[in-house]
This record gives structure tokens, sequence and C-alpha cells, in this order.
């Protein structure tokens, strides 16, 4: 476990953030962000907002990917106090473009710890040692949360059964 504010290679270990709920309700009624749907609705790392907003105020904290149209995009705003709302392209040009949108986010962020995890496999007489890594930081997105760990699982299980490995295998989730 490290803590929020250490640094770790290049990169600074950031607050911990916490979301309770979060939505966007157009002036027609509509809502069209529910954390409570889909997380990846929500700019990751958003900062709390309870607020009204005209469609041209609110626009700067749309996102959406035009060369998608039905894809949702996953945003973050790890180190700048901003906040904001990801929706499909196709759903972004349905939106009314005059009334107020009721913008809320509920959210904190707070001093926190990085936890992590890691294994050896000795290989032996070499001291020389291969490094294995995945992570688990990226909510509700299966190429980075789902194939990585399983990935790293399988290839332990595949090395764990070697009866002479040349070298130290260390397996490292975070």
């Amino acid at each position: 476990s490290k803590p929020t504010g250490q640094e770790v290679f290049d990169w600074t270990i950031p607050d911990e953030w916490r979301i309770k709920d979060a939505y966007l309700i157009g002036p027609d009624g509509v809502r069209y962000c529910d954390f409570r749907q889909t997380n990846l609705c929500i700019v990751n790392y958003s900062a709390s907002i309870d607020k009204y907003l005209e469609f041209d105020e609110l626009k700067s904290h749309l996102h959406s990917l035009p060369s998608l149209p039905t894809a949702i995009p996953y945003v973050t705003s790890y180190y700048s106090s901003n906040w904001g709302f990801c929706v499909s392209h196709e759903v972004l040009e349905t939106m009314p473009k005059k009334g107020k949108y009721y913008c809320f986010i509920d959210s904190e962020h707070t001093q926190g710890n990085l936890e992590y995890g890691h294994l050896l496999l000795n290989g032996g007489c070499n001291e020389k040692e291969v490094l294995l890594t995945s992570y688990l930081c990226h909510p509700s997105l299966a190429n980075n949360e789902l194939s990585g760990p399983l990935v790293l699982v399988g290839l332990y299980e595949r090395l764990k059964n070697w009866k002479f490995r040349r070298f130290n295998y260390r397996f490292y989730i975070g």
C-alpha cells in the first residue's frame, strides 16, 4: 500500500475518488446520463456539482466520439479539478440545445492508498527477474480490467507448473 501524493516512478498517486450518485437531466425531463445505469457516463474523477446550466454552458463538459457515434467515451480528470458527462455522439445530437439542464454529481476526493499485490515464482539459480503486471484502475473496461488480470492469472498458472524456470517471475497487480 502506498499513500496519496507519493511518487511512483514518473507518476504521483492521486487522491482517492468516491462517487455516490450522478445524473444529467435535460430541459425535456429526459435523463441523459445516469451513474446508476453506467458509470462510464461520468467523467472519472469528477468534482461535485449541483447546478442548472444552459446547453451552451454545459457543452464544454459533455464528451462524445463523433467517429464512434454509438460509443460512450472513457474520460478522466485525475490531476485537475473538473467535472463532466460522457454520452454517445448519437445521444448528444438528440439533446435539446435550448433550456436548462440539471447537472448533479455527488463525489468526493480524499486521502487514500494505492493497494497492490505481488507474488514471486522463484526460478532457481538465476537472479534475473521477469516482471509481469496488470492493473485494476479503470472501472467497466473489459480490455483493461478483465483481459489484463485474466492473462496474468493464466501466465502464473502456466509458469508455476514448469519443472525448470530459467528466471524469477514476479507477478504484480495494482
